[in-house]
């Protein structure tokens, strides 16, 4: 956990903001997470479940570690799971609320993403659909946004140790093309920054 850089970007947002440490599968953090928010401003308004991990950049069935399958499901699906629970728990009283989450793209196609990760945002697609069904009658919206791949500092660490991913067609550096896969908003088919799904939330 990068807790300089949590504390640095809570003082760029200003006094409204709090970094606070989570470790997103223990329920007790979570929950407190969620006190938290309500404590100081009176009620919670979004819950964003937003953290996720990837994984070994293992694409082949025969070699996947069980071990860390289930360390990405307990961070990419628990983290759901919890992140709903205890938001639910202080919505549900005011029928009011908003529930988001990042899926991926790679949750529905085949061969974008390790096994390790594709099957952890098609459960988390699927907890979505189930939640928004149950929650609409409180009030809750819940939604989720599936973007194709975006760069960030992680991907490019997992991008390098994948011998021709991460290379711009003719030659290019870690802002790969998508062969024209992705939004109109994605000019040239090159790979999304976090700004070009900025606001669809």
């Amino acid at each position: 956990m990068r807790h300089e850089f949590g504390k640095y970007v809570a003082a760029e947002l200003g006094p409204g903001a709090t970094f606070v440490p989570c470790d997103v599968n223990q329920e007790p953090q979570v929950a407190a997470v969620v006190d938290l928010a309500v404590a100081k401003h009176g009620r919670l308004d979004i819950m964003y479940n937003n953290a996720d991990i990837c994984g070994p950049m293992t694409f082949a069935v025969t070699y996947v570690d069980l071990t860390e399958f289930d360390r990405v499901m307990a961070v990419n699906v628990w983290s759901v799971v919890l992140g709903i629970k205890h938001a639910v728990r202080v919505m549900v009283p005011r029928r009011a609320g908003s529930i988001l989450y990042t899926t991926s793209i790679t949750g529905l196609v085949s061969r974008l993403a390790p096994l390790t990760y594709s099957p952890s945002k098609a459960a988390v697609a699927a907890a979505v659909r189930l939640s928004a069904a149950e929650l609409s009658n409180h009030g809750i919206r819940v939604n989720c946004i599936s973007p194709v791949g975006l760069s960030t500092l992680r991907d490019q660490s997992d991008q390098r140790n994948l011998p021709g991913h991460g290379r711009a067609a003719g030659g290019g550096d870690d802002r790969a093309v998508l062969g024209g896969v992705g939004r109109e908003e994605v000019r040239g088919g090159r790979r999304g920054e976090g700004g070009d799904v900025l606001g669809f939330g």
